[in-house]
């Protein structure tokens, strides 16, 4: 477990590879449009989880934002999947489809060595390594473009055998049928 120290350093090292002026992973500065530039937005209005569960200072997690909030980073689609996760979870008071934090792969959000960059047109890639493990995790989001506008299609866990979080928020649960 990181002390509160080590959390705030890991936000800032994620904040300043984000940001940093020069740093070809760096999202590039257009006005806030272009695929890499959302990733690099996503994660900064949400990374803070990476810092612990301090709701009461940077607000509600990704998970718990409202749809219109999540449609600003989402297609309809994924975004309306991820509302419905998260109503299962209040119905069913337990975990439905998605058991951790979709920005890191992981219940346990703490990285270092985090990137972002471009792997090919509408794939965007966000590597970071776990520092209680040394592992290395790597996320492939599927970006669409619609008009101007770029939205998240899909995300894909490389280390989770690369597990589709479209596919597994669309699962079925047993019983009734109903996420």
């Amino acid at each position: 477990m990181r002390t509160g120290l080590g959390r705030y350093a890991a936000y800032a090292s994620i904040l300043l590879v984000i940001f940093a002026p020069g740093n070809s992973h760096a999202a590039p500065r257009q006005n806030g449009s272009g695929d890499i530039a959302l990733i690099a937005k996503l994660y900064k209005n949400f990374a803070w989880q990476a810092l612990g569960t301090t709701q009461d200072v940077f607000g509600k997690p990704l998970q718990q934002q409202d749809e219109t909030v999540l449609q600003q980073y989402f297609d309809p689609t994924l975004s309306a999947l991820i509302v419905q996760d998260r109503e299962c979870v209040s119905r069913r008071a337990e975990v439905c489809n998605m058991d951790f934090d979709p920005l890191f792969g992981s219940q346990d959000a703490t990285v270092t060595d985090f990137t972002i960059q471009r792997e090919s047109a509408g794939r965007i890639a966000v590597a970071f390594t776990s520092p209680s493990s040394g592992e290395k995790a790597k996320l492939l989001f599927h970006m669409k473009q619609s008009g101007a506008a770029w939205r998240i299609n899909d995300v894909v866990y490389q280390d989770l055998r690369g597990a589709s979080l479209r596919k597994l928020l669309a699962t079925k649960l047993p019983g009734n049928g109903q996420r």
